[in-house]
């Protein structure tokens, strides 16, 4: 038996080490107890085969102790051990079910509901169901979801890790996770389908969706790596697609947090002793802050990207952001506000800001930008070299910046101490613009100040030593100044202490002193710019100057009141010295957009002037009044009235430089009205009142009435088939209209007759005869009633032919009302006319074509296109109440039978060219020749030949004209069909050359704005002209025509010259002349030059011939035209026109 228990404590040594696995060297196992165990023999007799061991089986090692409820060994190929099977080491201890070891692959498996693992030399405890150990390289790997606990049992270090699977690697310090895995330490939560830890390196590398969790605040990438360093986090780094969620309590308040989200190409978070400073992304940044609003119905937002963004954070706290690169950010601030109605809505204020580089302090929520800075508030857009922006007080400060310059190019212009530094602040509000070099606003008070400041307020710009905002429209400016001129020193400005500017409204300043250059020309005590854009209330702009004769004047010194959107009133005083007079001018305009609108304008004139005849002072009173309405009302109707009176016929003669009122001597008046009852159905219409100022006529139209009514067609449009397609046949095409209308005319004028009287006899006995003037009335009036019917029926024939048969019917109704004109007339007014007539004919047309491909020099093809007509029309001879047709305006009838017969012919030249890769068609040569057959004139039956031609080959040129030819001999009535007799000719025909160069170049051109001296060098040179035409261009016109013969004969012909050109790129030359060949004379001719001086514009016409002859010149600022130096008012008015030219 000792034998025997020597042999069992062999094999129990055997036994134990194929248990344990845990050492590179062989172990001594040592039998203790077991209740039960058996051996099997080898087939030999000799060996052991298999042994059983059961109850309470303990073995015995040098550095431990095992325990199991039972234990069966293979010998040579695994050991099993089973029950509540327990493993104490000196480096490791371990629980399970079972623990299994195959000595051939020298790897161990441990089962159970419930596996321990604890390596006291790696610190590694680990709880699962499964654990398999590989001896030679002391790996083990745990799976069915076990949970591992790194640096076990320190609770402060301790570093959790479950996961689907988990692999150990002892030699190498390396453990890997997979599946679902979780990481939980003192100070960070991981999560991520795979996680690898470098233990000797200290470092936890996340794949496959990573996420780590510290606080409340979470990062996720594509890849995280965690280093640590003396056992606590040093660094994590994001990578790929990086985002973090940053959640902090507010100091010790855990019921409020600070909300900040990051995302970039690469995260990087720094540690300090465990404890995190600071948050980098690279590439791509964007990070968005949401800080708590403890409480308070306000919310705010800061958002801002770049190429790399960095979060300092101080005691678990966020301190600052800081964007590096192309920083873009927008702050938002919501807020509850109540309105009107005593509820509340929600408020949000935007800001949005640009910066190379942007930094948001937390502490004191400012907001710094740098290098080329910009901050956008609603219609309020701000940039600066340096913008400080105070969220919390709403406050706003923007920096300049200075670029030295050389000693030798120091500015000492007058003005150069009043502009802002190179790189200024500049302030825009909707389309103003503030510079400055140092801005502080405060956007909760909206009031701020300005120092050094320039603006431009449309065509104009403005400049302060020190802007200061008093309320949201009011402005104080000291040492300010005003000008259009944009030179570095302007050629001239307005000068004032004190200034006080109402935005959008009015600037006013006292006092005011104008300097042209450094020279001061006017001062005055007190003065006001006006500033409102579009329609708003002010005083009129006067104008003061001269008239004929060297003659006084001043004109439209008033007031224009903007009363609201609906309408306006202008009211304005003009006093000319010439006969004393004083005119009041009033308008009124209104309007309801899409409903009404409307004007009245009048003028009442005052005149004193004295009769040197009579020696007496003669008053008197003139007036006009024009006016105008336009409505639209329910159901369709429209209606468009103007009208214009004046008190005399010379009113506008005496009053007016416009040549279009000195020349027109008609007054009209009328309403226009309309009413549309469907598509097709319409009735329209007016009433109207003409007066000849010349002619003392008077013509009243009360009313002109037509009524517009469908087509007809009998026998309807065609046919639907199946595809929804309209196929009409041929009796479809016939066609009816009707067009129905009256007039009521009335016209009256002032007829004078001459009486002559022999009254005596002078002093010789020689008989005295008295001529006396007896002026009177006579009046015309009747209404009548129009009726007009046709009928077409077109139709092809033989597929080109298009055959129309037509039919007329006209038919009047006449009411001659009793006048003197009727009864001279010997109308009788007391009965009713019809007069009518009809009109039947017959036409066929066609169109030819005939084309050649010729292929050449670009020439596709040549095309003619033929389209030849013939007609046939018959009137009857029906000659109803010719005269009361004549009195009525004329009418429907006929005095004689007509029975004709028209041919024309219509033909068009066309040619087809290639330019390019393109294919451009051109009309070469048009030509329009008719004639007709009078079968009922017995002497004559043909008509005159008339030919129209029209061509246009060359872009630049164009001729027209037309001929008529008679085919019978001149003074005969024998027929000449060969040499058929030319009765007139006229031709028309016009050539314009231009070219896109100057005739003259100037070396540089002065650009508006830049300075002669200072700023030309830059400007580089233009083709542009001011006013927008450029290079030049010369058009040339000639008309002739010719008619009659012998005694008979007329010709006439006129030449029209007009020449432009820029003499310099600042100077532009017009030249027109109208010349007459035939009598050798120039019917007018005008000469004008017009000179831009950078802010000035000068102008010089040149009249030589003509009742307006003699010139103009004036000098003024281009966008103050009233500020000028001229010697007239008008071509016709100036005082020196009249008077330079013989």
């Amino acid at each position: 038996m000792p034998e025997v228990r020597r042999f069992i404590a062999v094999i129990a040594a055997f036994l134990l080490l194929a248990a344990t696995a845990s050492s590179d060297e062989t172990k001594v196992l040592r039998y203790q107890h077991s209740d039960e165990y058996e051996v099997v023999l080898a087939p030999d007799g000799k060996t052991i085969d298999t042994m059983f061991a059961s109850g309470n089986v303990i073995f015995q090692t040098d550095s431990g102790t095992i325990y199991c409820d039972s234990a069966i060994w293979a010998v040579g190929r695994d050991l099993v051990l089973r029950g509540k099977v327990v493993i104490d080491d000196a480096s490791y201890h371990l629980v399970a079910d079972s623990v299994r070891y195959d000595e051939k692959t020298r790897v161990a498996v441990a089962r159970g509901s419930y596996v321990e693992v604890l390596t006291r030399q790696d610190s590694i405890f680990a709880v699962g169901r499964h654990v398999q150990y590989e001896r030679a390289p002391r790996k083990f790997r745990m799976e069915e979801r076990p949970t591992v606990y790194l640096k076990y049992p320190d609770s402060a270090k301790m570093i959790e890790v479950t996961a689907d699977r988990v692999d150990f690697d002892s030699e190498n310090g390396l453990a890997e996770a997979e599946g679902d895995v979780k990481i939980d330490s003192r100070d960070l939560s991981a999560s991520s389908g795979c996680a690898v830890l470098q233990l000797r390196k200290n470092v936890l590398d996340l794949f496959d969706n990573p996420a780590a969790q510290r606080g409340r605040s979470v990062i996720r990438g594509g890849l995280i790596t965690v280093y640590s360093a003396n056992d606590v986090l040093s660094r994590i780094d994001v990578l790929d697609s990086a985002r973090g969620d940053f959640i902090e309590p507010i100091g010790k308040d855990t019921t409020h947090f600070d909300n900040s989200k990051l995302t970039g190409k690469k995260i990087i978070m720094n540690f300090e002793q465990g404890n995190l400073i600071g948050v980098t992304s690279v590439g791509q940044a964007y990070s968005w802050y949401y800080p708590s609003s403890q409480g308070k119905p306000e919310e705010q937002q800061n958002s801002v990207s770049g190429d790399t963004i960095r979060f300092a954070i101080k005691d678990e706290r966020l301190q600052s952001v800081t964007v590096i690169g192309g920083g873009i950010g927008r702050y938002l601030d919501s807020k509850m506000v109540a309105t009107s109605d005593s509820t509340k809505s929600r408020q949000v204020d935007t800001v949005d800001y640009t910066g190379a580089r942007i930094v948001y302090d937390l502490t004191d929520s400012t907001i710094t930008l740098n290098n080329h800075a910009t901050v956008n508030s609603g219609t309020m857009a701000l940039s600066a070299e340096e913008i400080e922006f105070q969220t919390r007080h709403r406050l706003v400060k923007a920096y300049s910046a200075n670029i030295t310059k050389p000693s030798e190019h120091v500015d000492s212009t007058l003005l150069a101490r009043f502009q802002p530094n190179p790189i200024p602040v500049i302030l825009k509000d909707k389309e103003e613009e503030l510079y400055g070099d140092f801005l502080e606003y405060s956007m909760e008070t909206q009031k701020g100040r300005i120092v050094q400041s320039k603006s431009s307020y449309e065509t104009g710009l403005y400049y302060g030593r020190k802007v200061a905002r008093a309320t949201k429209d009011i402005y104080y400016v000291d040492d300010g100044r005003y000008t259009t001129c944009n030179a570095e020193e302007p050629h001239f400005h307005f000068h004032s202490p004190h200034m006080k500017l109402i935005n959008n409204d009015k600037l006013l300043a006292k006092p005011v002193v104008l300097y042209i250059g450094r020279l001061p020309i006017l001062a005055l005590p007190y003065y006001v710019f006006p500033m409102k854009k579009g329609r708003h209330s002010g005083i009129l702009p006067f104008r003061v100057g001269n008239l004929s004769q060297g003659d006084k004047y001043i004109e439209n010194v008033g007031y224009y009141w903007a009363a609201s959107d609906y309408w306006d009133w202008q009211n304005a005083l003009s006093y000319r010295e010439f006969n004393t007079s004083l005119t009041w001018t009033t308008a009124v305009n209104y309007v309801i957009l899409y409903k009404l609108s409307g004007s009245v304008t009048a003028n009442i004139s005052r005149e004193t002037s004295f009769d040197r005849y009579l020696g007496t002072e003669r008053k008197r009173t003139r007036w006009t009044i024009a006016g105008s309405h336009r409505q639209e009302f329910s159901g369709g109707w429209k209606i468009d009235a103007s009208g214009s009176y004046q008190s005399d016929a010379s009113y506008y003669q005496d009053y007016s430089a416009d040549l279009a009122d000195r020349t027109n001597r008609n007054l009209r008046s009328v309403v226009n009205f309309s009413k549309r009852f469907s598509k097709t159905v319409a009735l329209s219409g007016s009433f109207s009142h003409e007066q000849n100022l010349d002619a003392q006529t008077k013509t009243d139209r009360l009313p002109t009435m037509g009524i517009s009514l469908p087509v007809i067609k009998p026998f309807g449009s065609g046919r639907i088939d199946d595809q929804g397609k309209l196929v009409p046949r041929w009796y479809n095409n016939l066609t009816v209209a009707y067009r129905p209308s009256m007039t009521n005319f009335a016209y009256s004028a002032v007829k004078d007759s001459v009486i002559v009287d022999t009254i005596g006899t002078d002093t010789l006995g020689a008989p005295v005869i008295v001529y006396d003037t007896l002026s009177r009335g006579t009046r015309k009036k009747y209404t009548r009633l129009d009726h007009a019917v046709s009928m077409n029926f077109p139709m092809t024939v033989a597929k080109y032919f298009v055959f129309n048969p037509n039919f007329n019917y006209t038919e009047n109704w006449f009411k001659i009302h009793r006048t003197d004109q009727s009864d001279a007339a010997g109308i009788n007014a007391s009965r009713l006319y019809r007069t009518y007539i009809y009109t039947t004919g017959v036409s066929l047309s066609t169109t030819v074509y005939g084309t050649v491909r010729p292929n050449v020099f670009g020439l596709k093809g040549l095309r003619q296109v033929l389209m030849p007509s013939v007609s046939y029309g018959y009137t009857p001879k029906i000659n109803r109440f010719p005269i009361q047709r004549g009195f009525a305006g004329g009418g429907a009838g006929s005095t004689a039978k007509v029975s004709s017969l028209s041919a024309s012919l219509g033909q068009i030249y066309q040619a087809k060219i290639k330019q390019g890769e393109s294919e451009r068609n051109l009309d070469l040569f048009s030509l329009q020749s008719g004639l007709s057959y009078d079968f009922e004139d017995t002497v004559r039956h043909f008509s005159d030949l008339t030919t129209i031609f029209q061509s246009q080959v060359l872009p630049r040129i164009s001729i027209s004209g037309s001929m008529v030819h008679s085919l019978y001999k001149p003074g005969t009535n024998t027929l000449n069909l060969r040499s058929p007799y030319l009765a007139s000719f006229s031709i028309l025909s016009s050539i314009t050359i231009a070219g896109n160069q100057f005739l003259f170049d100037e070396p540089v051109r002065i650009e508006r704005g830049a300075d002669s001296a200072t700023q030309v060098a830059a400007a580089g040179q233009s083709q542009v002209r001011p006013g927008g035409q450029q290079g030049w261009s010369i058009r040339v016109d000639y008309a002739y025509s010719e008619s009659g013969r012998d005694q008979y004969f007329q010709k006439q012909s006129s030449l029209n010259l007009a020449v432009f050109f820029n003499l310099t790129p600042n100077t532009t030359v017009t030249f027109r002349q109208a010349y007459d060949p035939v009598s050798g004379q120039t019917i007018n001719s005008q000469v004008g030059i017009v000179r831009q001086l950078h802010c000035w514009t000068g102008e010089f016409s040149w009249v030589p011939v003509g009742s307006n002859r003699g010139y103009s010149f004036r000098l003024y600022v281009t966008a103050i035209p009233a500020l000028k130096i001229d010697n007239s008012n008008t071509l016709v008015n100036g005082s020196l026109l009249q008077n330079a030219m013989p």
